[in-house]
C-alpha cells in the first residue's frame, strides 16, 4: 500500500490584480505543512507529489523563492524519509529549477527538469501498514515539455506538438521499464499537461489546437498518474487525477472548492486500487463573485447589517446590475490605508 499526497500548481509569487498573493500563499503551504505533519502519526505519507507550475513565472520574485526555500525545508524536518517529487511546469524556469539537484535527491528532494532524464525514476517504498512488504511503485516524472524539447529516437527529427512530445516520452519510459531490473513493479508518472476533455480556467496558459491535448489512453501502463496544468480538480479516470490549483486565481474559480489529495494506492489484489481523499484548503482570502445596485456595495465593508458585510475580507468581483451609469464609481466606505487588507474589487457595469 502506497500512501501519497498531491498538489501542483501552486504558482509561487502571483499577483492578483496587483495584488501580492505572497501571504495567502504561505498560509496555504503551512497547512500543507500540517497536514503531512498529522498523518506522520498514524498513516504517514511516502512521498509528495508536486505537479509543476510551482512558481508563477520563470523569474520569481525572491519572497517566493524564499518561501518555497522554507516550506521544503520544513517538510524534510518534519519527515527525513519523505520523498518529494516535482517538476517544472509551463511557468517555471527549468534551468532555475534544476540547481542543486544532485545534491537535494540525497536530502529525498526529486526535481526532473531535462527531459532526457525522463527515464529515472524514483522508488516509492511500501507503508508500513502494508500487508505486502514486497510494495512499491516506480514514479516517472516528465516535466512540461516545450516545442522541440526532445526528438524522435527512431527518426532523429524535432518533435514540436505536445501530442509527439508526450508520446515520445512515454514511449521512452515504456521500453526503459520493460527492460530494467523492476520490470515486474508498478509505474507512476508525474506530468504536467492538458488532457482531451479536461477543464480549464482563465488563470491558465491556454494551448493551441487538439494536437496540444493529450488522450488519457496514453497512460494506460501507468498505476497511478498525477497531473498538473489545470486549476479546476478533476478526475481524468479511475486512476488520473489533477489535484487542481490550492488558491482561486481567477473569478472563474469562484465557486470551486480547493484541496490537497491524499492517494491510496492498493497493490494487495491483482489489480491496483486507488482510493482518493480531498484536504480542504482554508484561504486567507476567499475569491467571490457578487452582483447588486452599486447604493448596496457602498457601505458593505462598515455595516454588520449588511447582507455583503461576511464578504468584506473576500477578492469580489463585483457586477453592478444598476440600469444608470454610475459615474467615477467609488466606495468611500473603505479607508484607503486598508483598501488591501480588506477586499480588492472589480467593479463591472
Amino acid at each position: 500500500m502506497i500512501h501519497l499526497l498531491q498538489t501542483g500548481d501552486l504558482h509561487l509569487g502571483k499577483i492578483f490584480y496587483g495584488f501580492s498573493l505572497i501571504e495567502d500563499q504561505k498560509f496555504m503551504l503551512k497547512q500543507l505543512i500540517k497536514t503531512i505533519s498529522e498523518a506522520k502519526k498514524q498513516n504517514p505519507y511516502q512521498a509528495v507529489i508536486i505537479t509543476g507550475d510551482i512558481y508563477d513565472r520563470s523569474v520569481p520574485p525572491t519572497d517566493a523563492i524564499e518561501l518555497f526555500d522554507e516550506f521544503l525545508i520544513e517538510l524534510h524536518q518534519i519527515d527525513k524519509d519523505l520523498k518529494i517529487l516535482l517538476i517544472p511546469g509551463n511557468h517555471d524556469s527549468a534551468g532555475r529549477l534544476s540547481f542543486g539537484t544532485r545534491f537535494l535527491e540525497s536530502q529525498n528532494i526529486f526535481i526532473c527538469t531535462n527531459p532526457e532524464n525522463i527515464e529515472n525514476p524514483v522508488f516509492i517504498e511500501g507503508s508500513e501498514f502494508s500487508s505486502n512488504k514486497n510494495d512499491g511503485i516506480y514514479f516517472y516524472q516528465i516535466p512540461f515539455l516545450s516545442s522541440g524539447s526532445l526528438f524522435s529516437k527512431d527518426k532523429n527529427q524535432r518533435l514540436t506538438t505536445q501530442e509527439e512530445l508526450i508520446n515520445e516520452a512515454i514511449s521512452r519510459i515504456k521500453i526503459f521499464h520493460e527492460n530494467s531490473k523492476y520490470k515486474n513493479l508498478p509505474m507512476g508518472l508525474n506530468a504536467h499537461l492538458f488532457t482531451l476533455g479536461g477543464t480549464s480556467c482563465d488563470s491558465e496558459r491556454h494551448f493551441i489546437g487538439n494536437a496540444e491535448l493529450i488522450n488519457k489512453n496514453v497512460f494506460e501502463d501507468f498505476s497511478y498518474v498525477a497531473l498538473g496544468h489545470l486549476h479546476k480538480k478533476q478526475k481524468v479516470s479511475e486512476n488520473i487525477f489533477y489535484a487542481g490549483s490550492p488558491l482561486a486565481y481567477s473569478f472563474d474559480e469562484a465557486n470551486l472548492e480547493k484541496s490537497f489529495l491524499d492517494i491510496t494506492i492498493d497493490f494487495s489484489k491483482e489489480t491496483s486500487k486507488v482510493e482518493t481523499k480531498e484536504i480542504e484548503i482554508n484561504p486567507l482570502h476567499k475569491v467571490t463573485k457578487l452582483s447588486g445596485k452599486f447604493e448596496e456595495f457602498i457601505d458593505y465593508a462598515k455595516n454588520e447589517n449588511s447582507e455583503f458585510y461576511k464578504f468584506k475580507n473576500d477578492f469580489l468581483e463585483i457586477t453592478c446590475t444598476d440600469e444608470i451609469l454610475i459615474e467615477n464609481p467609488q466606495i468611500p466606505a473603505i479607508d484607503p490605508q486598508n483598501y488591501f487588507s480588506v477586499s480588492y474589487l472589480v467593479l463591472m457595469t
